[in-house]
């Protein structure tokens, strides 16, 4: 079984070599991972690696551009509330970073300055 820094370097050496673009988000919801996979049909794709990261989710979105993959969390937020509390920070490649390490700590640095500001929050820029 291979672990999300496995995928997310896997992934950012496909889409460099092949020239495409992909994203990270990582998001809390309230109810857990388990919760939000039961219901995250309009947002999770068969081809979108899910991975559960202590009461967070981390979702790595292939060939999806970063503005993609925000919209899919709109979604996500407006079929179930904007009162869910949803925090999220979003990174994308190679518009945000040029490899998987740099990738990894946008999105979460992100995560955690939409986590700070509290209530529905997604952050994708600096």
């Amino acid at each position: 079984m291979r672990s999300v820094d496995e995928f997310v370097v896997y992934e950012c050496k496909a889409s460099e070599r092949y020239r495409r673009v992909m994203s990270l988000i990582v998001l809390e919801v309230p109810g857990g991972v388990a919760r939000f996979l039961t219901r995250a049909g309009d947002l999770v794709r068969g081809t979108d690696k899910v991975f559960g990261l202590n009461g967070t989710v981390a979702i790595l979105m292939g060939e999806t551009p970063l503005e993609g993959a925000l919209c899919a969390v709109a979604r996500y937020a407006t079929r179930y509330g904007n009162g869910t509390g949803l925090q999220c920070g979003a990174a994308g490649f190679p518009q945000d970073a040029h490899n998987a390490s740099d990738l990894q700590n946008i999105a979460m640095r992100r995560y955690w300055a939409a986590k700070n500001q509290g209530g529905y929050v997604v952050v994708s820029k600096d």
